[in-house]
């Protein structure tokens, strides 16, 4: 989201809201190193040269990173967009999210490991390039993997499918580079579209019986 100074900042009925807790300008303070009552306009109004200050962003993110620590372990659904590009993101952990949604979670590049042992949904793009990715633990409940969902997810080396699995998307884990093993179960039928293209240490698949169509690119320079 595009953050853009009050309009009307100086009317004298002008109104400034900030989430807010007990406790929170320490907590930056230790995380981010600066001390954000003392820089506080910064958060509204633009720097002298017109230019935003960096300090927004680091305050937005910040907010973002406290909201996931303490509520994504009870929702059960994370929407569109809703984290999208949280670089200071590293790790999630929500046993009760049952559906992720387009680009939940996309370019959060530092986030490095996510668990939701109660995953059944994992939308388009939900982690598009997250390139610091390593880890992810989704439980035995996975339906659905959307398209591009994995896209660009450098450094994540294993994933495992549940046999309930039954939908896996184009383009879903292209540019895993450093994906190494596949095993395709049962209930997928398709695997689409360029759906594993680019995972250059690719080495070994493993297909059910019940797989009908492998499309087009799917697993083009896969070249280990």
């Amino acid at each position: 989201a595009q953050k853009r100074p009050l309009p009307e900042a100086f009317a004298e009925d002008a109104e400034a809201v900030l989430p807010w807790s007990v406790g929170m300008e320490q907590d930056f303070l230790k995380e981010e190193g600066v001390d954000m009552l003392e820089r506080m306009p910064e958060l509204f109004w633009n720097l002298a040269d017109n230019r935003p200050s960096e300090l927004r962003w680091r305050f937005h993110n910040y907010i973002t990173e406290r909201f996931v620590r303490s509520f994504a372990d009870v929702c059960g659904k994370i929407g569109n967009f809703a984290f999208f590009s949280c670089d200071n993101l590293v790790e999630i952990v929500a046993p009760n999210v049952t559906e992720l949604g387009t680009a939940s979670f996309g370019e959060c590049f530092g986030m490095r490991t996510f668990s939701a042992a109660s995953l059944t949904v994992v939308g388009d793009y939900a982690f598009s390039s997250c390139s610091s990715l390593e880890y992810i633990n989704w439980g035995n409940g996975i339906k659905s993997i959307g398209e591009s969902a994995f896209s660009g997810c450098a450094k994540l080396s294993s994933v495992e499918f549940p046999q309930n699995l039954n939908e896996l998307g184009g383009n879903s884990f292209s540019g895993c580079t450093s994906l190494k093993s596949v095993s395709i179960p049962h209930g997928v039928k398709n695997i689409w579209t360029d759906t594993f293209a680019g995972c250059s240490s690719l080495e070994t698949v493993t297909f059910s019986e019940g797989l009908e169509l492998i499309g087009n690119n799917a697993f083009l320079c896969c070249s280990a």
